[in-house]
């Protein structure tokens, strides 16, 4: 039910060979209890590829995103260079070593894929005629509150609802009751965030938040008592 992601995967190249680095899930989340994660690269080129992974602390976990100055030992991860033979896969761990507060923190992590001919000469190989480029695929990681408060207001008479904890959500309003969720109007809130929607206010609309891979209703459309 988790189909969707923030539009956050960017190309870092001219093009994009298809399914020739292949890193998982877009975003990635770190649980309040959890201090590390795994994220697995898998060469699906022809060919042995080098890569490197690099990490961006970043203000929000949008298109908007803007890299911030990351403190030194906040986010630790190894292998940060491995190099991979067709069809090979490489978990890469992330860990967590700051501070255990109220605050949501997001980073970018970068994989980037380069000619094994980089990892002699640190340029293109060029010399049978074909220029291999270096891709770079970015994901979202998103540290949840080590005290995560999930908390919410709704406001039906406006049409509106405002995420008033320290942590993000999906939420979800359909026409009706029996609406699929794909066809569902949603959007996800960062703390603070306000979203507004006529079918809010509608009366017969069924809202819901998911949150941790649980669907939580909203307001008393379309829900037993």
């Amino acid at each position: 039910m988790m189909r969707k992601i923030f539009n956050a995967l960017t190309l870092i190249a001219f093009s994009w060979p298809t399914f020739a680095i292949d890193i998982g899930a877009a975003t990635t989340i770190m649980a309040p209890s959890d201090d590390f994660l795994t994220k697995t690269v898998t060469n699906n080129n022809m060919t042995t590829k080098v890569y490197e992974v690099k990490v961006q602390k970043i203000t929000n976990p949008t298109a908007n995103g803007q890299p911030i100055e990351m403190p030194a030992g906040e986010l630790l991860y190894s292998p940060k260079r491995f190099v991979l033979s067709a069809g090979q896969q490489q978990n890469v761990k992330v860990f967590y070593k700051g501070e255990s507060d109220h605050q949501e923190r997001y980073y970018w992590l970068t994989f980037v894929e380069s000619p094994t001919a980089q990892l002699v000469t640190g340029k293109k190989n060029a010399a049978t005629g074909t220029q291999e480029m270096k891709l770079a695929l970015q994901s979202i990681l998103v540290v949840r509150p080590r005290q995560v408060h999930f908390q919410y207001q709704l406001n039906q008479t406006e049409g509106s609802i405002t995420n008033t904890g320290n942590t993000y959500f999906e939420f979800m309003v359909k026409q009706g009751c029996e609406q699929s969720d794909i066809e569902a109007d949603s959007k996800y809130l960062l703390p603070g965030e306000t979203y507004r929607n006529p079918k809010i206010s509608q009366s017969g609309n069924q809202k819901l938040i998911v949150y941790q891979s649980r669907f939580i209703p909203v307001g008393k459309d379309c829900w037993p008592d």
